[in-house]
């Protein structure tokens, strides 16, 4: 019975003694946040954000000792005072980081660059589920010929486009639809380059 409570206050000891875990950081701007060194009272810390204002809580690593700050654009310098008596360990963390005023939105485009992979005219049509936008090539495109457009991307990159190309008909064929959902990731200002076959996607 002794040993076990021997065993017992041991553990309580180390359970109390070990330090505190470090912290994730919280928020919706920690992605753009990023923290240097100290030194000398003061911590750099980069805001990689070209527009908006951030709040960061920056601290000496497994400690409460913090300081909130109000941080630009670039590298900002912030206190954070070495508390007496000194810390041997001076690493530091951002643990919260907040979007005081949001960052203006930048729309982006990807570029579509369409080939016709038949043996006849295409007039290449596709809808822009993301600008809610139904765009047509001012002409058909003749067989092995290109055409070019555009389509809005989310912040991620994604384009979500839904195709309605017309293939053309001959005297003894009527003109059809040909439909293709497309919904992929880009990256922002990238291209998708596609060459459309006779049967591609489905009957519309």
């Amino acid at each position: 019975m002794i040993r076990k409570l021997a065993l017992i206050f041991t553990a309580t000891v180390v359970s109390a003694v070990a330090p505190e875990l470090a912290q994730a950081c919280s928020g919706d701007a920690c992605n753009s946040v990023t923290a240097g060194s100290w030194s000398n009272g003061r911590v750099s810390i980069t805001d990689k954000d070209t527009s908006g204002k951030i709040s960061v809580r920056v601290c000496f690593k497994n400690t409460r000792i913090c300081n909130p700050w109000g941080i630009n654009p670039g590298t900002n310098s912030v206190a954070l005072p070495q508390p007496k008596p000194p810390l041997s360990d001076t690493s530091v963390e951002i643990v919260e980081a907040t979007y005081s005023q949001k960052p203006a939105l930048v729309e982006a485009y990807a570029i579509l660059r369409l080939t016709n992979g038949t043996a006849r005219d295409i007039l290449f049509s596709y809808g822009d589920d993301i600008a809610k936008t139904a765009i047509d090539a001012s002409s058909d495109t003749t067989p092995k010929g290109n055409w070019t457009g555009r389509v809005k991307q989310r912040p991620d990159g994604t384009i979500d486009v839904q195709f309605r190309n017309v293939i053309r008909g001959d005297p003894s064929t009527p003109s059809y639809y040909r439909c293709l959902d497309l919904k992929t990731r880009l990256k922002l200002g990238g291209e998708w380059s596609h060459t459309f076959t006779e049967n591609e996607g489905r009957k519309c």
